[in-house]
């Protein structure tokens, strides 16, 4: 019997496998004799001629093979979310049992596309995975787009879209995942929305809307994500939010909410990263939080929290960071880094492989950068200082606490950090798209108009939260492109702040050696030490320009009028020609915007400090909420330099102001200016010995 049973079936495993043999040949001579609907193959054609996107752009994609759109990597195993193919369209051809394609997904991402999305898209009624982030897509979205009633995953992240968002989304009800965030939408979210019941992310941050969040939301039961910063969001959070049980990560910062946090919140026990900053007009306590024993990230700022940290707050095993920071509060702390300097100098050293070479990311004037992974997975950035540090263990403890407490959207960062005898490291989140200078002068990203306003205004940001809403208010001293790393969605952080000096609430004002990098400088601080944020608010002129014309603030290869590029802007901007500082690789681009940001750039580079704006209003201008004030003079530039009074220099700009024009030239030598060495390397930083050992 047993030997019959087993004769049995082995002849039915081989007949299985005989049955799915014939499948597979089928499917594949399907496939080999299918063609793409020829309504959707001309609207696609239309739709990339209408973007410049040609034909050898995409056989390299490795579809439209000999003219046929689903061939190749259109109906192979390649996902729509490869990172090598761009564009890449994705065709299913099982409709009906008959021998015709539809096009399922499109992909057109990161290829610099510009103008109004064409009409022809909307066609395209089969698209379930539509992916147009990070372009300059203008114009709003169309109540056409309601047609597309099979989409299950839309991103329009990162473009420049206007207009209100059309209430004809809530028609696509088979949505899982939308993303419409850094736009420039305006108005309030559809209560239509309410019907995308299948929902679970929800990309929104710095999108444009405005207004309360629509009460039809309660139905969007299903969500897990939602990230929804800096968004004009008015009234208050909603109480049907705690009954999103299954929501993992919210990010409500940067609104204009009032009010407390809801009790409902108790609900939401899947939560792992919160973060609600600027409540106003309302009181809260820790309470909220008794049952969200997944935490591991919690951000609360300006949310007039009150109370002792709760006493089951050690039930919370995984939550590596605990932030209550109130503007004005003295003590500002509920709790830092529950697992700060629990990291083991064995541990990062397994997670660099042993600080190998080829996981060295950097090296800046404090110390060697790594990347790592934990055992958790987790990527890391390990920052290894110098090793002959006299810092004392309490003191270095202190200053990444400290460090710890200063959160924000643009801001890199602060895991933990290690101390073993004279080693000193700190562990920051690793940002795959690396720095801004590799970005812009290495050619290893392509940044469109709309990403580099994006990187100029969410820098300025960084900077007006450390410099005016920050309670330490901090100074970064050190302002460069490569100390802006980039995000995976390419928004700035800005790095290294955390060694830089701070203020205390009585000073207004530092003098202090000068650890800065030439190009950078500004002319108060690299002359006499004299350092507040008015250094800051230089340096980050420069960067803008740097951002805008896509090279150094120095090039020595260059024409002579050219060379240094503060010089080279003013005498464009003296003769109504900013527009030829953009980037000549840049095919799009919005000529106000540029002339808006020129115009910041050289307001931020005066000679006098005191005509320089702060940083919350270079932020207004930018975003265009106010007018770029007049430009008057002509900006100090400082690259390598050598001359012979620099005290006399310095009392002329402080008695003439506005009305002085400075440019200072190269020289081969160094030279001692005040207190400050200064190297003739452009690209080095300058850091004096006290702040060398860290």
């Amino acid at each position: 019997m047993a030997k019959s049973s087993s004769t049995a079936l082995l002849g039915f495993a081989v007949a299985a496998v005989s049955v799915f043999s014939f499948l597979v040949n089928l499917a594949q001579a399907q496939h080999a004799t299918a063609a793409t609907d020829p309504s959707e193959a001309r609207a696609l054609n239309s739709i990339f001629t209408k973007w410049g996107i040609s034909a050898s752009t995409v056989q390299s994609a490795g579809w439209n093979i000999s003219g046929e759109l689903c061939s190749g990597t259109a109906i192979d195993d390649t996902t729509i979310d490869n990172t090598t193919y761009s564009p890449l369209i994705k065709c299913t051809c099982s409709f009906n049992n008959d021998t015709t394609c539809r096009i399922a997904a499109l992909k057109v991402y990161a290829l610099d596309v510009s103008g109004e999305i064409p009409e022809e898209l909307w066609t395209l009624t089969y698209l379930t995975n539509l992916n147009l982030g990070q372009n300059y897509l203008t114009g709003s979205l169309p109540p056409a787009i309601g047609n597309l009633t099979r989409m299950q995953y839309l991103s329009f992240y990162i473009n420049a879209l206007s207009g209100e968002l059309p209430k004809e989304l809530g028609n696509l009800t088979e949505l899982i995942e939308l993303g419409f965030g850094s736009n420039r939408f305006n108005g309030p979210l559809p209560s239509e929305l309410g019907k995308l019941v299948k929902l679970e992310k929800l990309y929104m941050d710095s999108s444009g809307v405005s207004g309360p969040i629509p009460s039809t939301f309660k139905n969007l039961i299903n969500l897990r994500i939602v990230w929804a910063s800096d968004v004009d969001f008015t009234g208050r959070i909603p109480d049907f939010i705690g009954n999103w049980t299954k929501l993992e990560a919210l990010w409500f910062q940067g609104n204009s909410f009032e009010g407390s946090i809801p009790n409902s919140f108790s609900n939401l026990t899947s939560m792992m990263r919160l973060g609600i900053s600027g409540l106003s007009n309302g009181s809260s306590t820790l309470e909220f939080i008794r049952n969200m024993k997944s935490l591991t990230k919690l951000e609360l700022r300006n949310d007039n929290i009150s109370g002792p940290i709760p006493s089951y707050i050690g039930e919370f095993s995984g939550l590596t960071q605990l932030t209550k920071h109130q503007r004005g509060d003295d003590k500002g702390l509920l709790g830092i880094d529950t697992k700060l300097c629990t990291f083991s100098y064995l541990e990062l050293r397994n997670a660099t492989n042993d600080f190998n070479l080829d996981n060295k990311l950097g090296e800046g004037g404090f110390g060697q950068v790594y990347k790592g992974t934990l055992n958790d997975g987790r990527v890391i950035a390990v920052k290894q200082l110098h090793a002959g540090s006299h810092q004392g263990t309490s003191q270095f403890i202190n200053e990444i606490t400290t460090i710890s407490a200063v959160q924000h959207r643009n801001l890199v960062e602060l895991y933990g950090c290690c101390i073993e005898g004279d080693k000193r490291l700190i562990v920051y989140e690793y940002l795959e798209n690396k720095s801004l200078d590799q970005a812009l002068f290495g050619n290893c990203l392509n940044l469109n108009w709309t990403t580099r306003y994006n990187i100029c205004v969410g820098v300025a940001r960084g900077l007006a939260y450390l410099h005016e809403e920050s309670r330490l208010r901090i100074v970064h001293r050190d302002v460069k492109s490569s100390n802006i790393l980039l995000d995976y969605a390419l928004v700035p952080k800005i790095s290294d702040f955390g060694l830089a000096k701070l203020y205390d609430n009585e000073k207004t004002h530092i003098s202090t050696q000068v650890a800065g990098t030439i190009g950078y400088l500004a002319p108060e601080y690299a002359l006499r030490g004299s350092l507040t944020e008015k250094a800051d608010v230089f340096s980050f002129g420069v960067v803008v320009l740097e951002i805008i014309c896509g090279r150094r603030n120095s090039d020595l290869s260059l024409e002579e009028e050219k060379v240094y590029l503060l010089e080279w802007a003013w005498n464009l901007f003296e003769n109504n020609r900013v527009i030829e500082l953009v980037d000549p690789r840049l095919s799009e681009f919005n000529e106000e915007e540029v002339k808006r940001i020129v115009g910041v750039a050289l307001l931020c580079t005066q000679t006098s400090p005191a005509l320089r704006p702060s940083m919350s209003r270079v932020v207004a201008m930018l975003s265009g909420d106010i007018e770029v004030g007049p430009v008057t003079s002509r900006p100090v530039y400082f690259t390598d330099w050598n001359f012979d009074d620099a005290t006399s220099l310095m009392a002329d700009v402080a008695t003439n102001g506005a009305n002085t024009s400075y440019y200072i030239s190269a020289s081969t030598n160094s030279s001692v200016v005040g207190s400050a060495e200064i190297s003739q390397m452009n690209s080095k930083p300058i850091i004096d010995s006290s702040i060398g050992k860290k």
